[in-house]
């Protein structure tokens, strides 16, 4: 006799510790939905605690919860939360197979058997003619996991683990629940392991199912990012090309407008030189023509130069050449490259010899555009008759304090402006917008362009205050000297 009040406790407290996981789990899901806004953790919500609500009038817990001892209000609200678990569970398949999408049809099928029999069931569970409906959900729960084999096979092909675990939880839950519907419909004979089947087989089923959905959740989040992310990137990579074609569309439109002025020059010049021709004049005056076109065809070809200059820094890391750069013959190619009158007054010295220069690796082309750039600018903006100083020596750069060789420009001149010096090596920008000096604006942003690419830089020295002074770094090549 003791046996069977001990027995009964200890199944109470089963049943309370059920209940009370049950609705820890619907409390984390409506945590879920209000931090998602997602209408799926709300419908599941409401799954868990009417099966958790149901499980208390049945092992005898509600009229407890709800301080009544009304047997047939008991009855009516379990029959109620059976319809509602009828309701709630098809909305919630429904969603997780992925009906709307995948299996129109089966979805249909939900919607009357569970949703349209489960609201009746709720109805006619306050009216004598509940038995009447209760034939019908049973035979859903029969039907619905033979129906929904195919929606199953889809989602264990998704190869996903949120939804290879629906594929197998789902089924699981209906075949468990298969005896208690056979002896519901008299089919077979009612015993007590059938129900506690049943019983204990929730608790695994609603934790399967809501780790699933995080997984879903967290995955759906991870799509969105990446989906963002692509987005910001093919953003960011139309906003480059546009950048990229209006500055062509710039370049070619100013080097178009600079060509037009020595072709006018040449032009001209040899209009007068068919002049000259008829009427046998000095030959100094011819001699003047002559020098125009030259010097209209030089600086045709400066534009060249550049436009090449700026097409191989843009055609990818393999278009420079690799090869050791002798800085000094460097320099005395742009020096023989000036007019003599330039040259002359150009003053070039290097740092004394040392055991072992570093050895500096790059594109001897493009650093000597570099170098004439900077020469030019020297050359045109400084007083006329004032000398232009390069020097080479041997210098330490950054926190590493990396070797390398470095050019110092410097001229006698006006200098760079303070509120000039934070745009002078921005593309397009002009030392001297007002100066009758040709020019595209280009020459600076390509030389600090030409150094980056070499790992170098270009910086401008304002310690030195008698005009402009530009620094050219090129860091030397690791664990190699030259001799």
């Amino acid at each position: 006799m003791a046996t069977a009040p001990a027995l009964a406790a200890g199944e109470a407290v089963l049943s309370g510790w059920l209940l009370g996981v049950l609705t820890g789990v619907a409390l984390l899901n409506l945590i879920a939905w209000w931090s998602t806004r997602s209408a799926l953790y709300a419908l599941f919500a409401l799954f868990v605690g009417c099966s958790a609500l149901r499980w208390a009038a049945i092992d005898g817990l509600l009229p407890a919860l709800l301080h009544t001892d009304d047997a047939a209000l008991i009855q009516r609200l379990g029959d109620t939360l059976q319809g509602a678990q009828a309701v709630i569970g098809s909305l919630c398949q429904m969603h997780w197979l992925q009906l709307h999408r995948r299996f129109p049809w089966l979805r249909r099928y939900y919607q009357g058997a569970g949703v349209g029999v489960g609201v009746l069931a709720m109805g006619a569970a306050w009216t004598p003619y509940f038995s009447a409906v209760v034939v019908p959900q049973m035979l859903n729960l029969l039907l619905a996991p033979l129906l929904s084999w195919p929606a199953y096979r889809a989602l264990w092909r998704s190869s996903t683990l949120s939804e290879r675990a629906l594929a197998i939880v789902l089924p699981l839950h209906f075949f468990v629940m298969w005896p208690a519907v056979g002896a519901r419909l008299e089919l077979l004979a009612f015993q007590p392991w059938m129900m506690e089947l049943v019983r204990w087989s929730v608790l695994p089923v609603v934790l399967v199912l809501h780790a699933s959905m995080a997984l879903q959740t967290r995955d759906a989040q991870r799509a969105r990012d990446a989906a963002q992310q692509r987005a910001a990137t093919a953003l960011a990579d139309a906003q480059r090309e546009r950048h990229a074609r209006e500055e062509q569309q710039r370049f070619l439109g100013m080097v178009a407008h600079e060509v037009r002025t020595p072709v006018a020059v040449i032009d001209a010049a040899t209009h007068s030189l068919r002049l000259l021709d008829h009427m046998q004049v000095d030959p100094a005056q011819r001699s003047q023509r002559y020098d125009r076109i030259a010097q209209a065809v030089a600086r045709m070809s400066a534009l060249m130069e550049l436009t090449e200059a700026q097409e191989r820094l843009h055609s990818g890391p393999g278009s420079l050449q690799d090869e050791v750069l002798d800085l000094q013959a460097l320099t005395h190619q742009a020096l023989a490259l000036q007019a003599p009158e330039q040259a002359a007054r150009v003053q070039f010295s290097a740092a004394p010899a040392l055991p072992a220069w570093p050895q500096v690796r790059g594109d001897a082309r493009l650093l000597l555009f570099a170098l004439l750039n900077l020469l030019d600018n020297a050359l045109k903006y400084a007083h006329p008759g004032t000398p232009i100083h390069i020097h080479l020596n041997v210098r330490a750069q950054g926190r590493s304090a990396q070797p390398g060789l470095c050019w110092c420009i410097c001229d006698h001149g006006p200098g760079i402006a303070p509120a000039k010096q934070a745009v002078i090596f921005d593309k397009f920008v002009r030392l001297d917008e007002a100066s009758a000096h040709p020019g595209l604006g280009l020459g600076l942003a390509l030389a600090r362009d030409i150094a980056q690419r070499h790992g170098g830089s270009l910086q401008l020295q304002p310690e030195w205050v008698q005009g402009a002074s530009f620094e050219l770094f090129l860091p030397a090549t690791p664990s190699h000297h030259a001799p």
